[in-house]
């Protein structure tokens, strides 16, 4: 389906949310990892630069198949929602491992770069 409309007009950017409905769908990890492969495939050959997410997170094949994992995470804190985010792959770059605390905003997220997730659950 996305090859034919890839045939008309190739977008800059996609979003595929969640990847886990391509898992469900599958009848086995091999047809699964086949269909991945292939989408990840299409993809780069396209140069399309996409945002794929996932609503559980289990160190996976997906992991070793893309260029980046960022992990939102939603922690209940003294009965207090905290939200933290961590870089744990970032393919040709350095990046920092550390969670960081965001917020959701109008117009966007914040994160806060020189705060650790728990150093500023502690403060408050």
């Amino acid at each position: 389906m996305l090859e034919a409309k890839f045939d008309k007009s190739v977008p800059n950017r996609l979003v595929i949310d969640p990847i886990s409905m391509l898992r469900a769908s599958a009848k086995s990890d091999v047809e699964y990892k086949r269909d991945l492969l292939l989408l990840i495939g299409l993809l780069r050959k396209h140069g399309v630069t996409t945002l794929l997410t996932s609503d559980v997170y289990e160190n996976g094949m997906e992991d070793y198949l893309v260029s980046g994992v960022i992990e939102l995470h939603v922690m209940d804190v003294r009965g207090k929602i905290v939200r933290g985010m961590r870089v744990s792959k970032m393919r040709g770059s350095d990046f920092d491992e550390v969670m960081r605390p965001y917020r959701i905003v109008r117009g966007g997220i914040v994160v806060y770069d020189d705060l650790n997730i728990f150093e500023d659950v502690m403060r408050k």
